[in-house]
């Protein structure tokens, strides 16, 4: 094979690098390809219907408390299954979009970030976050207190420059071109987002902060995935014989 070069399963030749590239047939059975994207999508369901209903039944609030404090809390094993869950998940979706884009640098990075950050998601599940008081400060911290907060960091951190490095892609990859402009917004919100959460600390708000933040984050996964079960449908229909 040519330097610079990839190829489809049809037999032809796109840019890998530089240029918008055509719409090619994806490098695996289109139907795996969509039930990946299937248990993202309920992954993260999973996780948001946790973060919004637990706090009804347990000893956090809703409004004031962080999301993570409610592994600690009344019934605080299902967070913990949301955090594995919404990582697993993730690590799911990174891999179906790059399977479902182009092959250039971005689609490399962009996934590898994503994945990156599914597995800090699921590391926030292993350390369990330390108490916080509603000045926002931690009483006695912790190795597993503090790991929780250095890991949720660098995986926000991750995530964000992967939604922006993918937002790139897509737009260059014809299949997705018409998804980008919502990708590179739903990136900059994440990213307004970010800032707003950490101005708000100590807020008697905090709570709905992260939770609106997350919130962002989780519908632009949801999006992806839903695009890719999309491009699987098509994949599916101008080849059926790949399906049995």
């Amino acid at each position: 094979m040519r330097e610079g070069v990839s190829f489809s399963k049809a037999g032809r030749e796109f840019p890998s690098e530089g240029r918008t590239v055509s719409a090619s047939t994806i490098r695996v059975e289109p139907r795996r390809l969509k039930l990946i994207a299937t248990v993202a999508i309920v992954g993260w369901a999973f996780f948001a219907a946790i973060a919004l209903l637990l706090p009804l039944v347990s000893e956090y609030s809703l409004t004031a408390d962080h999301i993570s404090e409610l592994a600690v809390g009344r019934y605080g094993y299902l967070q913990i299954v949301a955090f594995f869950a919404a990582g697993f998940g993730t690590l799911a979706l990174a891999w179906a979009v790059r399977e479902a884009t182009n092959g250039s640098w971005g689609s490399r990075l962009g996934s590898a970030l994503m994945g990156l950050y599914g597995v800090g998601i699921i590391l926030t599940g292993i350390f369990p976050t330390d108490e916080v008081d509603p000045a926002g400060r931690v009483g006695s911290p912790t190795i597993a207190g503090t790991a929780h907060s250095v890991v949720s960091f660098l995986a926000f951190m991750l995530g964000l420059a992967g939604v922006f490095v993918l937002s790139r892609t897509f737009k260059r990859d014809a299949r997705w071109r018409a998804f980008w402009p919502w990708s590179l917004a739903l990136a900059f919100a994440v990213l307004v987002g970010f800032i707003v959460l950490a101005l708000s600390a100590g807020t008697a708000w905090i709570g709905v902060i992260q939770r609106i933040f997350n919130g962002t984050i989780i519908l632009w996964l949801v999006l992806v995935a839903f695009r890719i079960r999309s491009i699987s449908k098509g994949a599916s229909t101008e080849h059926p014989s790949r399906v049995r």
